[in-house]
């Protein structure tokens, strides 16, 4: 099965690396506005060792969102991964992805 990966910016070299190793590689606007189910999510964010101490708490982490309870039956499917990819070259970024896809725990 295909995977579907969002990016901020979709015309880049990650986009052409994710798209030429077999993933749909779509824009994070398209997926938002059109309610598109994504695998995962790549944004770009500074490391907080990289950041003034207070900035601290706003620095966004790698976290794998999970579905809500209060969604319907039709809407369970797990969230997507979220990977932080700030300073990874495009083949780094796609092992990373692939590492992520295959241990996660609802794999399709």
């Amino acid at each position: 099965m295909i995977k579907t990966v969002a990016l901020q910016h979709p015309a880049t070299l990650l986009a052409e690396t994710l798209a030429a190793k077999g993933y749909r590689v779509i824009s994070l606007h398209e997926a938002v506005s059109h309610r598109i189910y994504t695998d995962a999510i790549l944004y770009s964010a500074r490391r907080a060792e990289t950041v003034p101490a207070f900035h601290s708490g706003l620095e966004t982490v790698d976290i794998s969102v999970g579905h809500r309870g209060e969604e319907t039956l039709g809407d369970t499917l797990p969230g997507a991964i979220m990977l932080n990819i700030a300073g990874l070259h495009p083949e780094q970024v796609a092992a990373e992805l692939e590492a992520r896809l295959r241990h996660r725990p609802w794999r399709t």
